[in-house]
């Protein structure tokens, strides 16, 4: 949960951060930390995109839709669900062989 949350704020560093110290000792923190970490990845591979094309209006709409995902899998995590994020959570799977 600290993963997404702090991500909100401080954009990939936290999760990074998180994902590296908790790797090898808690599959589940490390799943999530994961997931918030590659969720800013899309999200800045597409506004890269999106200014390339010189669409760059469509950025706050990006950060928005990423707040509220990153909102989600808070909310999802302190209950103690593995909340699989769209685009994401089935890479994170496979990658982490969970």
């Amino acid at each position: 949960m600290l993963a997404y949350i702090l991500s909100i704020f401080l954009s990939f560093i936290p999760a990074l951060v998180i994902f590296f110290a908790k790797r090898g000792k808690s599959a589940y923190v490390s799943f999530h930390a994961m997931q918030a970490l590659l969720i800013w990845v899309a999200a800045g591979f597409l506004i890269a995109c999106l200014v390339a094309l010189n669409l760059s209006r469509g950025a706050p709409v990006i950060l928005m839709v990423t707040f509220l995902v990153l909102l989600v899998g808070a909310a999802k995590a302190t209950g103690g669900e593995e909340f699989e994020m769209p685009l994401v959570g089935r890479f994170v799977r496979q990658v982490a062989g969970l």
